[in-house]
């Protein structure tokens, strides 16, 4: 073998060599699916999901949330309320967070004020939505809502927080600086303590229309315990109140909101054997 011959031999020898260390080094490079890498890939059905991987959870196909009623109410010198109640027909659905914005109009249907809020609603549950304070030099004459965002949230074994409302309560204030005020007692019968608790009351006329509203919060509220409260107007209002509305919402989506929960001794027992 001559001396050129040799070279040719010597650089393909090493031309293979070089392309087998590059496809070796190419090949244990890529890495194999996985069911934590955050890529669809291999045989999964979804992100890392289906296939080898844990089943994907079913998407949830919810109905729209219903807006059953709103209005508008006086509020105080230059101030309104608005006032919405909305349906879940959901049954089996319930949303961690409802966004929406509420718009006011004058009666030459411009766009006066605007207000974002947000809450929660259970399954199947009718609920208000209130917005106190908007500020407005124009009296409004029309209100609109739009739901900005839901987020669907599939409920399994699930139970209603539980409260009674009793010793209702309503009076015109004939002395002092407020014009009325509402008192009730509410009984939480849960099996659980709450951290928070809202409490919104909506005053209504004889034809069920509202017209003055307001809310409280109650902090720490324990499994069977009682609280009251006392709610107070300090501006008069159009109407004459007829009937009153007390609901009670506790948030169950927020695992912080639940500080403790009740058993009885028999049932703690049965708990604990498990």
């Amino acid at each position: 073998m001559n001396r050129g011959t040799k070279r040719i031999v010597i650089v393909t020898i090493f031309m293979m060599f070089f392309v087998v260390i590059s496809v070796l080094g190419w090949i244990l490079s890529i890495k194999k699916p996985s069911c934590f890498d955050g890529k669809k890939n291999g045989n999964e059905a979804g992100i890392d999901c289906g296939g080898d991987c844990t089943p994907c959870k079913a998407k949830i196909k919810a109905k729209d949330l219903i807006i059953i009623d709103k209005s508008i109410v006086y509020g105080g010198v230059d101030k309104y309320d608005a006032v919405v109640k909305i349906r879940n027909p959901n049954t089996l659905y319930g949303a961690s967070v409802v966004r929406y914005t509420i718009s006011l109009f004058a009666a030459s249907g411009d766009k006066i004020s605007q207000k974002t809020g947000e809450v929660f609603i259970l399954p199947a549950q009718e609920r208000y939505l209130l917005e106190t304070n908007i500020e407005s030099d124009i009296v409004p004459k029309d209100l609109s809502i739009t739901i900005d965002y839901v987020n669907w949230v599939n409920f399994v074994n699930y139970d209603d927080p539980d409260f009674l409302v009793q010793n209702i309560k309503y009076n015109k204030v004939t002395n002092g600086t407020n014009y009325a005020e509402a008192f009730a007692l509410i009984r939480n019968n849960s099996d659980f303590d709450f951290k928070e608790v809202r409490v919104y009351v909506v005053l209504k006329d004889e034809e069920n229309f509202p017209i003055a509203v307001n809310a409280t919060s109650m902090s720490n509220f324990q499994a069977r315990d009682e609280r009251d409260f006392l709610l107070t107007w300090p501006y008069r209002f159009p109407g004459t109140m007829s009937n009153i509305d007390i609901e009670v919402y506790a948030n169950v989506f927020d695992s912080q909101n639940f500080t403790q929960q009740y058993l009885p001794v028999g049932e703690y027992e049965r708990k604990e054997d498990r």
